[in-house]
């Protein structure tokens, strides 16, 4: 890489930027426009009059540029539900150097940590080194962030009284090391066994995107596990709550964060690019792995081998074969879930008395506060996520097959416009655009459209492998088998995403037992069930069927990834 190309880069990263932070603020300000206005308690002002009185009624310019300017200079509003009567800017900031305290820590270590391991994983792809990391890295992903709080919670500070369950302390900011250290393990071998022709700016502001989209609902996780009451806390109460001036305000600090850490980190790759490319060192260094993905990928890439053949080949995989048992058995739970629990899904919504009871002969994981059957509860979920979890990666499946296509066949330009477009899906975090659709079109959108919202956030995961695998042609075979391997990794990414907004309390109870829908919502079943000093099973047990189902599909993901056939390793 050249100087000139540094320069360019640079002029790219601050182009990506700007467009990041106008089509963020555009969006917030007709977020802004649609949300319910609110009328204060014992006002004589009709809602029209109090649209006018907040400038609603001015022209949409007028509106526009006001809106940006009041938040560039601070001047937020008084928040009128979370804690009334307190400058918006005042709450932000109280509760914001909370967070950064928390979070510091575990983005120095687990960040370091993840790039280290990622790279040793990268460099032993197929070793016994690579294999540990890598399982160290889904179990870290796997374990839902709340379960793995609450389970210490239950065995450190109630059994053995060495902690505090509540507030901040050691705890929290251990377990977001671990997450985040696994995260950005995944990551970075994800990164650096990637070709060459998949780094560029638009794919790393892609995968900043990504990150910074989980560890932003691992913190809310952890927030609503430890009742820390921070930056987290007080976004999630301005929803629930219906905060009109907290709300925007929130939201512009999280476009601030995205587009301060993307530019951050495109400079950061840029020069590290450049650095690497005048290295001979690292010129011996790609060759050695080129080499290495050539020898692991062509089972992939090798246009002659079917599918069929492809997915013999790598399910024998010690992790795609494990995975592939996990995942069946699951799928034969939320087909026939009447075989393993006698209740049926009526009866397990019907409260009954035992409230809290231990596990017996009758209810053998016990039962919760309104009597209900925990093993119950736990079947009749596990089918919940299993659907929502096809359906999400169907939707997803289509939108990114349309685009991927496209970015495929039309090369180089049509590749950049389109992956291009695809980093305005991560402006804003997954669990932020759930939690803001949630909160504008009320009840009827929890149960409704949370799945195809979630299939939605998935359409840039599918478009850049469809992309990836056609580079300039339409090769089904490639295609097809590049899509398979990455359909366990984007359902467990759904199931993550529905269990969390389950578990942060933005789903209704009546959705929640199914009194609307019929359905029972694992992540919620958790939250229900938080009388962990009295009663850990009714959420502990729930914990780990969400950490089996979305670890059975990240083994499979992997096996159908990694593995590579003894006798084409070496013939290669």
């Amino acid at each position: 890489m050249s100087i000139n190309e540094i320069y360019r880069n640079i002029i790219l990263t601050f182009f990506i930027a700007i467009i990041s932070l106008f089509i963020g603020l555009s969006i917030l300000f007709e977020i802004n426009r649609l949300m319910p206005i609110y009328i204060v308690p014992g006002s004589d002002l009709t809602y029209e009059q109090m649209k006018c009185e907040l400038g609603l009624c001015d022209p949409i310019i007028v509106q526009y540029f006001r809106f940006i300017g009041n938040l560039f200079t601070g001047q937020w509003g008084i928040s009128v539900s979370v804690v009334r009567n307190q400058p918006v800017i005042n709450l932000i900031g109280e509760t914001f150097l909370k967070t950064v305290g928390v979070v510091s820590l575990p983005l120095i270590i687990g960040g370091g940590l993840g790039v280290f391991l990622g790279r040793i994983s990268s460099r032993n792809k197929g070793t016994w080194k690579d294999k540990t990391i890598q399982l160290f890295s889904i179990l870290g992903i796997s374990l839902p962030v709340f379960f793995l709080g609450m389970l210490f919670q239950y065995s450190l500070c109630y059994e053995l009284r060495i902690c505090e369950p509540w507030g901040i302390s050691a705890l929290p900011i251990e377990i977001l090391t671990f997450t985040i250290s696994a995260l950005i393990t995944w990551q970075a071998r994800s990164y650096m066994i990637n070709t060459s022709h998949e780094k560029s700016l638009i794919s790393n502001t892609i995968k900043t995107g990504t990150i910074f989209s989980f560890i932003f609902m691992f913190y809310l996780l952890v927030e609503e596990t430890f009742n820390i009451y921070g930056f987290g806390t007080i976004l999630i109460d301005a929803f629930l709550l219906y905060d009109y001036f907290l709300i925007p305000a929130c939201l512009f600090v999280i476009i601030i964060i995205f587009v301060i850490i993307t530019v951050i980190s495109n400079l950061i790759f840029s020069f590290y690019i450049f650095r690497t490319s005048e290295s001979f060192d690292h010129k011996i260094e790609s060759r050695l792995d080129d080499e290495v993905n050539k020898g692991n990928n062509s089972a992939e890439n090798n246009p002659e081998e079917s599918l069929k053949e492809y997915l013999l080949n790598r399910l024998k995989s010690p992790f795609g074969i494990l995975g592939a048992i996990l995942v069946i058995f699951f799928i034969f739970i939320a087909i026939f879930p009447q075989a393993i629990t006698q209740y049926s899904l009526s009866e397990t919504l019907s409260p009954s008395s035992g409230a809290w009871n231990p596990p017996s002969s009758e209810h053998p994981l016990g039962q919760t506060e309104s009597g209900l059957d925990v093993l119950a509860l736990i079947i009749w979920g596990i089918r919940d996520s299993i659907i929502l979890g096809f359906e999400a990666v169907l939707i997803g499946l289509i939108g990114g097959s349309i685009f991927g296509f496209i970015a495929g066949k039309f090369n180089r330009w049509g590749y950049k416009l389109i992956m291009g477009l695809m980093i305005f899906f991560y402006i804003f975090p997954g669990i932020v655009l759930l939690m803001l659709l949630i909160y504008i079109y009320g009840p009827f959108y929890e149960m409704i459209m949370i799945m195809p919202t979630i299939g939605i956030l998935l359409i840039p995961s599918f478009t850049r492998v469809i992309a990836n695998a056609m580079s300039g042609e339409i090769n089904i075979h490639k295609i097809s088998k590049a899509v398979t391997s990455h359909i366990p990794l984007n359902f467990a990414i759904a199931i993550i995403i529905y269990t969390a907004i389950g578990f942060l309390g933005l789903i209704s109870l009546e959705s929640v037992l199914g009194l609307e829908n019929q359905t029972i919502q694992l992540g919620s079943i958790v939250r229900m069930g938080v009388l962990l000093s009295e009663a850990p099973w009714a959420s502990l047990w729930p914990g780990f069927a969400i950490f089996g189902i979305v670890l059975s599909f990240l083994l499979l993901h992997i096996g159908l990834q990694d593995y590579q056939p003894k006798s084409k390793v070496e013939s290669n």
